[in-house]
């Protein structure tokens, strides 16, 4: 646990959220409604009630004067309590902590699982083998996942994939980060985009919108890792194969989208 100044006394409060990672119990203290109203709908699928059973974690996600723009500034800290009931800096060391929530850098889910940064879905007639996309943020990947879906892939997770020792991979089930760039080369989200939430990000505003609210498939098993689809930014289009698995696409998200995923498609029908 990342030690740093100590707030005595504090309580998680009543209005507080309770959810249930993989077993791992965790409840989160925020500071204001918007904060509550985004965490209910971003990890609608780990909810859990409150439990008369003590949490592994109690984590606050303190921002005093405006909601929690998730990139850490000014008056806006992570914590977590400690044995002692004190709360802890846990932003200040994102090694030991990478993201807030889950808390993936923490046993027992780091003794479980490590992180791979990118997207991972399945094929439709496939289910039980998955695809990697990884890449640079803002580099495409989520309009990349967002088209296989849309050709009724399943969808195992955004942004964060968790993966086990047996390298498979364990659906995690909170909602596709989408840019407004993002929302302007797939226009078939439009009507679907009321239910999404929106938060601010360093690289601009964010609406995070689940994959059943646009009719996508969820799979429900943990499929095993097998292809790998590395992407970069680059002004002209290239596929370059590293194996019989793993190819690096090359190509500007604006102008080869349906390129790329079409070279996406010939990898993962070449191994069916």
């Amino acid at each position: 646990m990342t030690r740093g100044a100590g707030i005595e006394g504090e309580k998680i409060s009543r209005g507080s959220l309770s959810f249930n990672f993989w077993g791992v119990q965790v409840q989160v203290r925020v500071d204001h409604d918007d904060d509550r109203a985004h965490l209910d709908y971003y990890f609608q699928d780990y909810r859990s009630a409150p439990s008369d059973v003590e949490p592994e974690f109690r984590l606050w996600l303190r921002s005093p004067t405006v909601p929690f723009t998730w990139d850490v500034a000014d008056d806006q800290v992570v914590l977590i309590q400690d044995e002692e009931g004190v709360w802890r800096n846990a932003s200040v060391n994102r090694s030991v902590v990478p993201t807030p929530l889950p808390p993936f850098g923490l046993p027992p889910l780091s003794t479980r699982m490590r992180t791979v940064h990118g997207c991972a879905a399945t094929p439709r007639d496939d289910p039980d083998r998955a695809l990697l996309i990884h890449g640079a943020s803002t580099v495409g990947k989520s309009s990349l996942l967002l088209g296989l879906l849309k050709e009724g892939w399943h969808f195992v997770s955004d942004d964060t994939v968790p993966v086990t020792a047996q390298h498979c991979f364990i659906p995690f089930t909170r909602p596709v980060g989408i840019r407004q760039a993002t929302l302007q080369r797939t226009p078939w989200l439009a009507p679907f985009m009321s239910k999404a939430k929106k938060f601010d990000t360093p690289t601009g505003i964010t609406a995070a919108l689940h994959p059943r609210d646009f009719g996508a498939a969820i799979s429900s098993a943990m499929p095993a890792w097998v292809w790998t689809v590395i992407v970069e930014s680059s002004e002209d289009f290239d596929v370059e194969k590293l194996g019989p698995c793993t190819i690096k696409i090359s190509f500007d998200v604006r102008t080869h989208l349906a390129q790329a995923q079409e070279a996406i498609l010939v990898l993962v029908e070449g191994r069916q």
